[in-house]
């Protein structure tokens, strides 16, 4: 198992495996797969300022998590929303973990004070991973969606990163030392 920083060039990879979820399940509330120019938009848009992580198995992307800002006022700076998927074959084997909890030590890095994930109920595995990392419960919005013929209650679920002082700016991605970053990484390597 390899863990790295996404490329531009992975989307159509990436792209794949998010196809998947958009068709097939209630997990996104997508309707339609996105272009690959779109996808590409969106993943650039994420990477200027949050990391975008891979893993990969033999070279071949299984997986990928991706951070961006929860909220667009100021005073949200330090929010994010956490998303991950992983091709429908490498599901619950362990491997959500590995890019969770590397994605959670690169936001704290970043000065990120809150993580948030919006879960689509029911998911009893999502949420047991989330909690399993500290994430609480706090509040549901309820039949907030519809797809595939129903109405969906999405769970929002929240962790504190970093203690609550007078913060500093948040820290671009761009702007963090490549070289720590991908020693981090590598630490979670299989």
């Amino acid at each position: 198992m390899n863990i790295r920083f996404a490329k531009i060039e992975d989307a159509q990879a990436i792209l794949d495996i998010y196809a998947y979820y958009v068709k097939q399940t209630q997990i996104t509330f997508e309707y339609d797969v996105p272009s690959l120019q779109e996808f590409q938009t969106r993943m650039s848009d994420i990477m200027k300022d949050y990391p975008y992580l891979v893993l990969e198995e033999d070279g071949h992307i299984i997986g990928y998590a991706y951070a961006h800002r929860m909220f667009q006022r100021k005073a949200y700076d330090w929010d994010v929303e956490l998303s991950q998927y992983f091709h429908k074959e490498y599901t619950s084997k362990g491997y959500g973990s590995i890019l969770f909890q590397a994605m959670i030590d690169i936001l704290k890095l970043q000065g990120i004070k809150n993580a948030y994930s919006l879960i689509t109920l029911p998911n009893e595995k999502s949420e047991g991973m989330h909690q399993k990392y500290g994430f609480e419960k706090c509040g549901v919005y309820h039949k907030t969606g519809y797809k595939h013929g129903r109405w969906l209650d999405v769970g929002v679920y929240e962790k504190n990163l970093l203690p609550y002082d007078d913060p500093s700016p948040v820290i671009s991605i761009q702007n963090l030392n490549r070289i720590q970053l991908e020693k981090m990484l590598s630490a979670y390597q299989k």
